[in-house]
């Protein structure tokens, strides 16, 4: 029971900055009681931690979503790769002219 409170109140006097090294930590791995106690008092109390903490649990749910989906043998829907593809060569269209046009270098390639 001391060390439940004692891990309590370790956790509670943390700097928020502390809280999410915590809150990784605690996805990756079980921590002790007090700590989680801690953390739970803390998370009621402070609304920059609280969305921190939803938005970590977001992005493991995501990530878990997608690891599965790759498992499966799902691959990536034709659609999602013809728009990346879309998006790639229209974003590298000009050839880097505007680079070579920001370094004083003439605007066509070899001249």
């Amino acid at each position: 029971m001391i060390r439940f409170v004692r891990d309590m109140v370790r956790v509670l006097n943390l700097a928020c900055e502390q809280h999410t090294a915590l809150f990784s930590r605690e996805l990756d791995e079980p921590i002790r009681p007090g700590e989680r106690a801690g953390l739970w008092l803390h998370v009621r109390v402070c609304a920059g931690c609280r969305r921190f903490r939803r938005q970590m649990r977001a992005m493991r749910e995501m990530a878990r979503s997608l690891a599965s989906g790759l498992e499966g043998g799902q691959a990536m829907p034709a659609g999602v790769r013809r728009r990346i593809g879309e998006s790639l060569d229209v974003s590298g269209a000009d050839g880097g002219a505007e680079d070579r046009a920001m370094a004083g270098e003439d605007s066509a390639p070899g001249v």
